[in-house]
This record gives C-alpha cells, sequence and structure tokens, in this order.
C-alpha cells in the first residue's frame, strides 16, 4: 500500500517537472535562442555596414583626390586652362611655332561591358551615364631633339594630364638637327568629382633623371645625316716597259647613309632587324646572314645590331644609319 502511494507520489512530481520543462522550453529557452540568433545576425550585418561605409568613405576620398587633379568643373574653364597649360609645357622647353587644340568631352564607358562572362544585367548597370569624359587635345611645335624630349617628359609630370596617348618627331631641315614633335594627350572632365573649391593646376617640373635621360639621347643625334668617307684615289707610278693599261674606276661608295636601322626584335626564330632607306621608303627585315648593300647581318640585341663588311664586323645602333657604324672588334661566329 505504501509502495503503491509512493510511487503515485513519485509520478505526480514526475509530471510536474515534465510540465515545467515543457513551459522553460517553450516560453523561455527556445524564445531566447531565437533572440540570440538574431543579435548575432544584427551584428554580423553592422559590422558589415560600417565596413562597407568605411570603403564608401574611402572611394569619396578618392573622387575628391581625382576631382582635384582635374581643370575644373565648368568645361569652358576646363578648355582655356587645358590649353594653356599644353602650351605653356612648349614654351618652358623653347619650342616654336607652337600649335594647340583639343576637342569635345567624350564619355567614358566601363571596359566590362564588352567582356562575354559579365552578366548582361550588369551590363546594364553599366551603360548608366559615364562618371567622367575625356577630353583629348595636341600641341605641336619645332625644336632641337632635347627640346623635343623634354617637352614630352614635362608633359608627363603633370598631374593634370591623365595619359599620353602617343607622340611623333620628324626631323626637318637639311641637317636634319631640328624636329617637329606632335604629343597627343587626354586629361579628365568630371564635373561630379571637382565640385565645390576650384583652384588653379599646378604646373611641375620635369623629373631631373628623366632629364638626363633625354639630354644623353640628343647628344646622340640619330636623326643627323651623315655624309660618307671620302674615297681617296689612288695613283699608281707609270711602267715605261709595258703599255700602260686601261684605267679602272674606282668602285662606287656604297650609299650607306640611306640605310638606317629602325628596330631590333628578339623573336622565337632568333633576332630580326629592321631598315630603312631613306630616300625612297623601303624597308628591309634581316635575319643573321641575310644582306643590305655589302653589309651582312651577323647577330643583334638589345637596341644594337652587328654587321660585317668586308671582313670587319660593326655595331649600328638603333635610329642610326650604317654610315655611322662603329667598330665591333674581332669577327664572331654565326
Amino acid at each position: 500500500m505504501n509502495r503503491t502511494k509512493t510511487l503515485i507520489r513519485l509520478g505526480g512530481v514526475l509530471l510536474v517537472a515534465g510540465v515545467m520543462w515543457g513551459v522553460y522550453v517553450n516560453a523561455y529557452a527556445t524564445p531566447r535562442a531565437k533572440l540570440l540568433d538574431e543579435i548575432r545576425a544584427s551584428r554580423t550585418s553592422a559590422a558589415d555596414l560600417e565596413g562597407k561605409m568605411r570603403d564608401q568613405f574611402k572611394v569619396a576620398d578618392r573622387v575628391r583626390a581625382a576631382g582635384e587633379r582635374t581643370l575644373g568643373p565648368k568645361f569652358d574653364t576646363m578648355s582655356a586652362r587645358f590649353r594653356d597649360g599644353l602650351a605653356r609645357i612648349a614654351e618652358s622647353q623653347g619650342l616654336e611655332s607652337i600649335t594647340v587644340d583639343h576637342g569635345e568631352p567624350q564619355p567614358q564607358t566601363n571596359p566590362l561591358i564588352n567582356v562575354q562572362s559579365v552578366p548582361r544585367g550588369l551590363k546594364t548597370a553599366l551603360r548608366r551615364p559615364a562618371d567622367f569624359a575625356a577630353v583629348r587635345g595636341s600641341v605641336r611645335g619645332t625644336g632641337t631633339l632635347e627640346q623635343v624630349l623634354r617637352t614630352i617628359a614635362t608633359a608627363q609630370a603633370q598631374g593634370w594630364i591623365h595619359r599620353i596617348e602617343g607622340f611623333s618627331i620628324k626631323p626637318v631641315g637639311r641637317d636634319r638637327e631640328r624636329c617637329e614633335l606632335r604629343l597627343d594627350v587626354a586629361t579628365i572632365y568630371a564635373p561630379d568629382f571637382s565640385k565645390g573649391a576650384d583652384p588653379e593646376p599646378v604646373f611641375m617640373a620635369m623629373n631631373e633623371g628623366v632629364a638626363q635621360v633625354a639630354s644623353a639621347l640628343a647628344v646622340r643625334q640619330p636623326f643627323r645625316r651623315r655624309d660618307p668617307a671620302p674615297v681617296v684615289p689612288v695613283v699608281a707610278a707609270a711602267d715605261v716597259t709595258q703599255p700602260k693599261p686601261p684605267e679602272i674606276p674606282a668602285p662606287r661608295p656604297q650609299p650607306y647613309e640611306d640605310w638606317r636601322l629602325t628596330g631590333v626584335l628578339m623573336g622565337r626564330e632568333g633576332a630580326e632587324v629592321f631598315f630603312q632607306n631613306l630616300k625612297n621608303g623601303q624597308r628591309l627585315t634581316l635575319s643573321p646572314g641575310g644582306r643590305v648593300l655589302d653589309a651582312v647581318l651577323v647577330s643583334a640585341s638589345g637596341e644594337t645590331a652587328v654587321v660585317e663588311i668586308n671582313g670587319e664586323q660593326f655595331e649600328v645602333r638603333n635610329g642610326q644609319t650604317l654610315a655611322a657604324r662603329t667598330p665591333a672588334g674581332p669577327i664572331q661566329s654565326r
């Protein structure tokens, strides 16, 4: 009897404990776990948002810095500064007959638009109005080779010239000591980037190391035409006992000054060099063993080609004519 009562009491205690445990789980433990998960998720989202905000601040700082390197938010102001700046660069290096021009702003699209693997939806978003446009301009002038090279170097040093798009150097005059320069550049026009302050652009001097390189190149005078060495005729003494042999005209000197080395290429098949005739524009591509006039190509590397003429080897550097060749020492094996 007592045992039965004990079991009944124990069962009641277990039932009460089970009910209380169920109430605890449903009313407290489960909601608490959900709240903790939501708190962790909120903290993670907040951290991600803070990271994105920091990135946004970095982007804003970069946009502001880019705007400081533009020529102003108004196109009229930007246009005048662009022309004046290009003219000032050429004048600072002593060029003459200077002309400057530029075109209209050209919107720049994102290059990802042309990538096949980019989703169509992203391409559509990238086709929205461009963030900035490019204004392309050019400056022309005439001067010595050193002045022309220093003009290019000075343009590279300017923060408001965002890209050197190309240049051409053409020797002029009989002595070819002066050159015509055409320098093509581009600057960014971004009114949204350059809002607020509108300071005058800063004119920067060229890098001193680049200036030394320009001077060294100009000293070599690669465009100057070299005169061929004079041919001294040899007169033999007459032999009174023998009839005088017929006179043989002296061999005509080779026109070495007409052929200029314009390039050296190291390809899979070996070295190749390129020569151009300055009179008629003819071009030749030579591999070792190839010939231009009586000069046979032996080897090439860097900016130098080694040719053999009458059993002697000579070096010709890129931009020089065969007339400006220099001795290269003993004959090398091919």
